[in-house]
């Protein structure tokens, strides 16, 4: 291979690199004006969203009391003697139902292991 013949090739690999490499950067430049395009495009959109929440904001009007607030003479609602004993009759029937749960496990078991599971 004569001098001419190796710079040639030489030059012809380094055109070859430039290409590539020119191909790269364009790839690369290309997804940069993707990602500005979809920043840009969040951004309008949190831009909108703060829009929003000002003009909300905005809406929103002074209050002002009317009166003070006075615990009343005459409570109402249920009272604490029916909430004792919804109480109490709830949670017998919780351990009832407990009770029945844990017997039948027990047998479960005992017939399982008699059985060979």
């Amino acid at each position: 291979m004569s001098l001419f013949q190796f710079k040639r090739k030489k030059i012809t690999d380094i055109e070859r690199q430039i290409e590539e490499n020119q191909q790269l950067v364009s790839a690369a430049e290309n997804q940069l004006r993707k990602f500005k395009l979809e920043r840009e495009f969040a951004i309008e959109s949190q831009k909108q969203v703060i829009l929003e929440a000002k003009a909300k904001l905005n809406e929103l009007r002074d209050t002002r009391t009317l009166g003070v607030a006075v615990r009343s003479v005459d409570p109402k609602g249920q009272g604490k003697a029916i909430i004792l004993a919804l109480s109490a009759v709830l949670g017998l029937m919780a351990g009832t139902v407990l009770a029945f749960a844990a017997e039948f496990v027990s047998k479960a078991r005992r017939q399982g292991l008699s059985q060979g599971f």
